[in-house]
């Protein structure tokens, strides 16, 4: 019976080789028809020799035979037929990708999971899609399941991408959720991974697909000659996820390097570019560090930057201003000095004891005196008298 299921098994196998030539060789004859453009060259492909269009292809293989094992690959979706391994370097294989399992007495079982998207292993370097995306894999490929019947279907449950991937969060993807992220897929090595301005922050989350527990991640940040670590912390709302926050005053390209369990991970490092700053004030530029200052045809006044023709007109209207007041000023000092010609400071006035009256008229004397060291002349009016007459007619 050992020798009857070997033999099955050879047969089995050469048969199931020699579909797979026949289908290669009938899919060749179907991209030669697809591109064909005119009628020579589908004549062309109808009347070449099947061999002609494989070169292992089988000898007996016909047009007949190819067209039909093409139809059944398609019909079955059969992508491809390998021979069987060896047991010993199948059950290596399958303890490696986790299809069975040793147990705490060193026996090797199968393990028994309560859902299917549990039961699924991926190998190395490929990573399980996302629970909630498990489920819609196979109609994403155009093979829709049929619950009603009770099947169970899965298709491309694993995955091959990066270790980990490396997103810049913007404001369009802090609410999304890593499937939705892993989706878009993570920057790839050495590629621009994010852009910024001077002194602004910029977020970033990376995913390990390897679901490393407990791993310890850290980032470095390379501008110029200056090297310095970044806070990672864990995404609180995914598991598995990291964050950190990378902010820089300089302009140029930083390289960011990250490593888990101190191995740096394949796809590190990234670029990140930081650009120049956006003020929002007028005439104000950002300098090397990323502060906001004036630009070089502007002046600070009031806490502004003004234009430099703005700024000297506004200088020489207050020069003209303070010129006016200046003139101002100057024009009632010289009606000041002007007028103490002609006004007598009584005060200065000196005159003999008694007066000397050189001189006198009906209204009054006209006294000798000295003023500022010169002899001069004045005049006192006498006080009126009013007449009898006017008086009495007043009192009366």
């Amino acid at each position: 019976k050992q020798d009857l299921d070997r033999i099955v098994a050879e047969e089995v196998s050469v048969a199931l080789i020699n579909f797979e030539y026949h289908t290669l060789v009938g899919r060749a004859i179907h991209e030669c028809l697809d591109a064909a453009n005119s009628t020579a060259e589908i004549n062309l492909c109808n009347s070449r020799p099947p061999r002609s269009f494989l070169e292992e292809a089988r000898c007996d293989t016909t047009r007949e035979m190819a067209e039909l094992a093409y139809q059944a690959g398609l019909a079955g979706h059969h992508s491809g037929f390998r021979p069987a391994r060896s047991h010993f370097e199948l059950r290596t294989i399958v303890q490696d990708i986790g299809f069975v399992e040793q147990n705490e007495n060193g026996d090797w079982q199968c393990p028994r999971e309560s859902t299917l998207y549990q039961a699924v292993k991926c190998p190395d370097g490929h990573y399980k899609v996302p629970e909630d995306q498990f489920d819609q894999q196979c109609e994403l490929q155009g093979l829709p399941c049929s619950h009603e019947k009770g099947y169970s279907c899965f298709c491309k449950p694993c995955v091959k991408a990066f270790e980990v991937d490396l997103f810049q969060i913007d404001k369009q993807k802090e609410n999304m959720t890593d499937s939705a992220l892993s989706d878009m897929g993570g920057c790839d090595k050495m590629s621009l991974c994010g852009v910024v301005e001077q002194a602004e922050e910029l977020k970033f989350h990376m995913q390990d697909n390897l679901d490393r527990d407990d791993a310890t991640v850290t980032a470095l940040v390379h501008f110029g000659q200056e090297t310095r670590s970044l806070t990672v912390t864990e995404t609180p709302t995914e598991e598995h996820g990291y964050d950190f926050v990378f902010s820089q005053n300089q302009r140029g390209v930083a390289i960011l390097e990250i490593a888990v369990n101190d191995i740096q991970v394949p796809e590190s490092p990234w670029r990140i570019e930081v650009i120049e700053r956006v003020c929002l004030g007028t005439q104000m530029i950002a300098n090397e560090n990323g502060a906001c200052v004036c630009s070089n045809n502007a002046r600070s006044f009031n806490g502004e930057c003004v234009a430099d023709g703005t700024f000297a007109g506004i200088i020489a209207g207050i020069c003209g201003f303070f010129l006016l007041l200046a003139l101002w000023r100057f024009l009632a000092y010289r009606r000041e000095k002007s007028d103490e010609v002609w006004k007598v400071n009584v005060d200065e006035l000196h005159f003999s004891h008694p007066p000397d009256v050189i001189g006198q008229g009906a209204f009054g004397v006209v006294l000798l005196a000295e003023y500022r060291g010169t002899n001069v002349a004045i005049k006192r009016v006498l006080p009126t008298v009013a007449k009898k007459g006017k008086s009495h007619s007043m009192s009366g």
